[in-house]
């Protein structure tokens, strides 16, 4: 059976290994790189779960004591853009791929981050060659809102172009 729980601080470590999950699994549909994160003592989001701050969450599927997904959001900090916020680091391992996972986080992660106060508007990013994800994304309310192109060098001779969507509270 599939749980969907927020994070908290007596998850950090769960976090932490299914994010180094997803870079390693995922290596290019990612700004950041297994490599990149796995030397870093505490990663970003396992600082933002011990501080709890409300603007910043993460959910994770859980299958038994094994979390298996990830999904979440930030806040952004400005007053002229705290309005919106965006929806980060979504992933389901690979085994478990097909489920309905991904949909049950983004759901989650979407109703949490409207529940906030002043939230108005969600948006992502997410390589353009990723089709299951932006099929997942539309299929949540999320539009196409832009396209970059080379957004991301893989290496010298291979760029990732990145799309761009976004929903709004109804």
């Amino acid at each position: 059976m599939i749980t969907i729980q927020l994070l908290g601080p007596q998850n950090s470590s769960d976090y932490r290994k299914a994010r180094l999950d997803c870079l390693y699994h995922f290596p290019d549909k990612f700004g950041t790189t297994y490599e990149d994160e796995v030397v870093k003592p505490v990663l970003f989001m396992e600082s933002m779960l011990q501080e709890e701050n409300p603007n910043v969450f993460m959910f994770g599927a859980f299958e038994g004591d094994d979390c298996i997904g990830l999904c979440g959001f930030i806040r952004e900090g400005r007053t002229r853009t705290m309005h919106r916020g965006e929806l980060i680091q979504m992933y389901v391992h690979p085994n478990h791929h097909g489920k309905g996972i991904g949909q049950q986080l983004v759901q989650h992660t979407i109703e949490e981050a409207f529940r906030i106060t002043g939230i108005e508007q969600i948006s992502l990013s997410a390589v353009a060659n990723n089709t299951a994800a932006i099929r997942l994304y539309e299929r949540s309310g999320f539009e196409h809102y832009g396209l970059a192109k080379n957004y991301f060098r893989v290496n010298d001779n291979t760029y990732t172009d990145q799309v761009f969507m976004i929903c709004y509270k109804k």
